[in-house]
Order: structure tokens, then sequence, then C-alpha cells
């Protein structure tokens, strides 16, 4: 899954509440992304997909308007992305590839948020950068996530999390208040990493965390995938990952395995070509057109828009 499974999960548990973090960033590694994902890594922020025609020169970039951003972001990306679909196999259609990012961008206003252009136009630069190379690293993508700026301040009403401002530099969470009975902006609990029987509130792997957190709760240490451990959340303490034909209650399986939606039990990740509906269970960790392929940055959506 690209998102934590705790998005299946009840948004409010009482005196608990439950957070999904997606990181797209850790799960391709770098050099690695498709290109839906950097535009759904924007899109999630409610930003849109970035690009645009572009200014190699990130630190005085060409600001970008909101009025301008989509057609900046297909004519970057579109206009340089040929190269890249053909390497990886994809024919290229421009029109095709336009029409696919009008269709995922979006920069219309969104309450609770200003608009940075001057990291709108980094955002471009990058991604215009990132498709000529056919490489993620090529550029500073992560900008794409800094267009929108929230202003909803620590513990006023929200409805999202890009609504929320900073707090203490880091990206502040809208997550239910228990005593107000509303969706407030509150500061994440730090991450640390915890060892076999520790006490722990969350599983983390390379693809998302879930966390599960008393309210006003001191943080306690989360259980990596990475590590063969999960959280058990009734027990609360780190315990062994799940293997390959041992149930996956939390949904996480050891490396190598993912969780069978419909039986929640762990099973091996499948090799290229096999066939498949989400992206965990592709030993390389990428799903396209129902089918388990290498991480590229090229699409079939993206290069010819179907």
């Amino acid at each position: 899954m690209w998102l934590s499974m705790a998005s299946l999960a009840p948004a409010r548990l009482g005196k608990m509440v439950v957070s999904a973090v997606a990181s797209n960033w850790r799960r391709y590694g770098p050099g690695a992304w498709p290109f839906r994902v950097v535009l759904g890594i924007v899109a999630s922020l409610g930003v849109a997909a970035c690009s645009g025609r572009s200014s190699d020169d990130d630190d005085a970039p060409n600001p970008v308007t909101p009025e301008n951003f989509v057609d900046q972001a297909a004519d970057a990306i579109c206009g340089n992305v040929g190269g890249c679909c053909q390497s990886s196999g994809f024919t290229f259609d421009r029109a095709g590839c336009e029409s696919y990012v009008r269709s995922v961008v979006d920069s219309s206003p969104t309450e609770g948020t200003v608009w940075d252009s001057t990291e709108a136009g980094r955002c471009i630069a990058a991604l215009a950068s990132v498709a000529r190379a056919c490489d993620a690293d090529a550029g500073d993508v992560e900008s794409c996530t800094r267009i929108r700026r929230g202003t909803v301040q620590e513990g006023e009403p929200c409805t999202g999390d890009t609504q929320c401002a900073d707090i203490g530099g880091e990206q502040a969470l809208c997550d239910y208040d228990d005593a107000l009975q509303i969706d407030v902006c509150t500061a994440q609990a730090p991450t640390f990493s915890g060892g076999l029987g520790d006490d722990c509130d969350g599983t983390c792997t390379g693809t998302s965390c879930t966390h599960i957190v008393d309210e006003g709760a001191p943080p306690r240490a989360t259980c990596f995938v990475e590590d063969h451990l999960v959280c058990d959340f009734t027990a609360g303490v780190c315990i062994p990952s799940p293997d390959v034909g041992e149930p996956c209650a939390s949904y996480y399986c050891s490396p190598g395995a993912y969780c069978t939606f419909d039986t929640t039990v762990c099973a091996s990740t499948k090799p290229l070509g096999s066939s498949c509906v989400e992206s965990d269970e592709c030993s390389d960790g990428l799903c396209d057109q129902m089918v388990c392929r290498a991480p590229t940055l090229a699409s079939q959506g993206i290069c010819t828009g179907q």
C-alpha cells in the first residue's frame, strides 16, 4: 500500500488518535520514482504536481503564480520527459502527457494556506531537470511540497494537515482533540526506534507509519519493519514482524513479504512481470498497470496519457 493501512481504521478511538504518514520518497529510493509518485506527493498535500518551464538556477527561480502553475507544470514535464519514456520502453505522446499532468495538477485556492510563488518556481525547475535527466536526484523535488504553506496555528480548528503551520520547524498534523471534540492542528510526536520488547506506539516501514497515541501521553518507541519488528498495539510493545504464512493483523509483514488484503496473511512478494494490485505485492516495489515492474521515472500515464 502507498498509504498506511491505518487509513482503514476508525479516525477516532476514544482517547486515542490514529495517524498515518506516507513516505514515497523512502519507498522508491533515490533515482527510482515514477513521475506519478512525484505528482502524487504534491497532490496529497493539496498542491498539484510541480513542474513547468525550466530554470536551472534553483537559488533564483522564476516565481510562478497559481494561475500559471498548471500550464508550466505540463510544459516542464512533457517538454523534457520524451527521452526518459523512450529509454524506459514507452512510446511518447506529448499531448497525452500534457493531458495527464493537467488531470492531476490543481493550483486552485485552498482554505487555510498561502501560495509560495518562489517554491513553485523551484518545483518547476526541479521537475524539468528530473524529466530531462530521467533521474529523481537531478532536482529539488521536495520543493514541490512547500508550495502551499499552512496558516492555521497549533490548537486551532482545521480540516487537513496542509492547513497547519509548522510547529518547531516540523509539519503539524490535523488531529482530533478529545476534549474539544474537533480536529485541531497538533505537533507531531518525535519518532525514535525501539527494540524487541520496548514500549511502543507505532510501526514504520519505508512506505508508511501508523501510530496510535494516547492523548497527552509521552511518546514511546516506534518499531521498524526493516528491523523485523512491529508494534503490538494491544500489549504496547515491539514484537517480531510476521513472516510468510503468518497472520498480519497490523497489515505489516517482514521484509520480502506483504500482507494479503483478503486473508490478512503474509505472502512472499512477487517477481517482475507478475500480476498485482498494489505495489506492496512487488519485490521491486512498483505495481504499474496491474503488473510488477522495475521502478522507473516513466510510466504509461506520464508518457502517453493512458
